[in-house]
């Protein structure tokens, strides 16, 4: 057993270099951290061998990895393996809006895209056809009808507090379109407190002030922090409510091609065959995708 996850460490180290990336093994699983912080964990792979399955276990952005690169290195080891023929993972995948506070990234991807971020990379449920032609139409439809369609015990409270922190937004727009200006309002503080702070200028407000004022400036950005994060909260608040109209099986699977000269199982040879005509085939209609992304 030893031997075997030895020569596995050796050949994952192939792709995850050494000197990015630490590799150990714990039983029937291995974890990939960054090479220069044991805190720092990047994935956690399990191979079923006899089921020729790698489960993504988890996978999340570290170092200077976003989780797109570290998922292509994923995908280019199970190509080198010929024993490796399926990766399936169950996505749980969060994104950062800052204050601390994370969002469902799959609903917000679905909500505003159509796909989630793993959909966009090519994993996908056994039902995704009728996945995707569901949430088409829900993003196509206004956001207050999606929002009063929703029964929940808090929806009164919830959009009271949507229409004091985004009044400006217009509610009759279409779910994909008003959910992406809430995101950007929400985040575009985010490095610079842009929204409520990099916008105040301070001369201004201590000559509108009399002399005899006293006005602390400290003051003054926290309780715009405090803005800034509440209207986070809410968003959070909104993805999490919204999430019952969104239909997604978070069980994803994506099929891999192995490359040549794998290792990992013996290798078949091709079958000779007759030289035969060309078949026609059917053109397929290409659907256009738009797609939006972020690092996880």
């Amino acid at each position: 057993m030893s031997n075997s996850n030895d020569n596995l460490i050796s050949h994952i180290q192939q792709f995850f270099k050494s000197n990015e990336f630490k590799v150990s093994t714990h039983k029937y699983w291995f974890l990939i951290n960054n090479a220069n912080d044991d805190d720092d964990e990047c994935l956690i792979l399990e191979f079923k061998f006899l089921d020729n399955i790698l489960f993504v276990s988890y996978l999340k952005k570290c170092g200077n990895h976003k989780g797109t690169q570290l998922l292509k290195l994923v995908e280019e080891l199970a190509k080198s393996m010929s024993n490796i023929n399926e990766i399936r993972l169950f996505d749980e995948s969060e994104i950062d809006i800052g204050c601390g506070i994370e969002v469902s990234l799959s609903t917000f991807k679905i909500i505003t895209k159509g796909l989630s971020w793993y959909n966009s990379l090519g994993y996908w449920s056994k039902n995704q056809e009728d996945e995707k032609i569901q949430n088409m139409k829900l993003i196509k439809t206004p956001f207050i009808e999606v929002f009063n369609s929703i029964s929940n015990p808090k929806s009164t409270e919830l959009l009271s507090k949507i229409n004091r922190l985004f009044h400006k937004v217009d509610q009759n727009l279409n779910l994909d379109e008003y959910i992406s200006r809430l995101y950007t309002i929400s985040t575009s503080d985010n490095n610079t407190n842009e929204d409520d702070v990099h916008n105040l200028n301070i001369e201004d407000i201590q000559l509108e002030t009399n002399e005899n004022d006293d006005i602390n400036i400290e003051d003054i950005q926290l309780e715009t922090n405090e803005n800034v994060c509440e209207k986070k909260v809410c968003f959070k608040e909104l993805i999490f409510y919204l999430k019952p109209a969104v239909k997604y099986n978070n069980r994803l699977e994506k099929q891999i091609r192995p490359t040549e000269n794998t290792k990992g199982g013996k290798q078949t040879k091709r079958r000779k065959t007759k030289n035969k005509k060309p078949m026609k085939t059917q053109k397929r209609k290409r659907k256009r995708v738009s797609y939006f992304m972020k690092s996880i």
